[in-house]
């Protein structure tokens, strides 16, 4: 994607085209290094061109400030529709000379189990999203994901599942948490639908 402005000439006081060069979009980018949209994320934040913006389930991945700050980057605000950044020349080149080894550290801090994990996870979460696919349902939910690792891999820490979902471990505990409670929730319920059946079913004594 070319970005261009038009200046004004003020000698001849007509409008002057100026190319700025092509920009790429983050997602764009990942693409030119074969990696999906999220890796792309997780190798640009791990270089802090990245951070996560926003809370809980709105969590956005935009340029840090100093990236917009040397002019490297635009944040894209659109009136309809989603926010997206964009990519200067200079700030792909500045990654360029920085993607290989990062990306080495990035995989190197995946853990034996935790690549166990994601490969496990990955097969059965294609196999029930093709699944849904054909009985019109949506695909696995990222609070699914986390609720299928914590049944499947207990011994999993919540920073080795961010790293297999690719996305915040603030984000992982969220889910958690939100899990625990409803397990708390669901064991309260049924203690109390066991003391009803408990009480209804007791015998009265015959001087009662």
């Amino acid at each position: 994607m070319e970005y261009t402005e038009q200046i004004l000439d003020r000698r001849t006081g007509e409008l002057i085209t100026v190319s700025h060069g092509d920009w790429v979009m983050v997602s764009d980018l990942g693409d030119l290094y074969g990696v999906g949209r999220k890796t792309v994320r997780v190798i640009l934040r791990a270089m802090d061109f990245l951070y996560v913006e926003g809370g809980g389930t709105h969590q956005r991945h935009r340029l840090s400030v100093w990236v917009t700050a040397k002019g490297w980057g635009k944040r894209v605000e659109p009136r309809y529709g989603t926010p997206f950044d964009v990519i200067s020349p200079e700030g792909q080149a500045w990654i360029a000379e920085r993607w290989q080894t990062t990306s080495d550290r990035v995989n190197a801090e995946r853990s034996k189990p935790s690549l166990d994990a994601g490969s496990a996870l990955a097969r059965f979460a294609n196999d029930r999203d093709n699944y849904r696919r054909v009985t019109g349902q949506e695909p696995m939910t990222l609070a699914e994901k986390v609720s299928w690792l914590i049944d499947h891999f207990p011994s999993l820490s919540q920073s080795e599942m961010a790293s297999i979902l690719m996305v915040t471990q603030q984000l992982v505990s969220r889910y958690v948490n939100t899990r625990a409670k409803q397990l708390r929730d669901l064991k309260a319920a049924r203690c109390q639908v066991l003391v009803t059946k408990e009480r209804v079913g007791r015998v009265l004594p015959e001087w009662a």
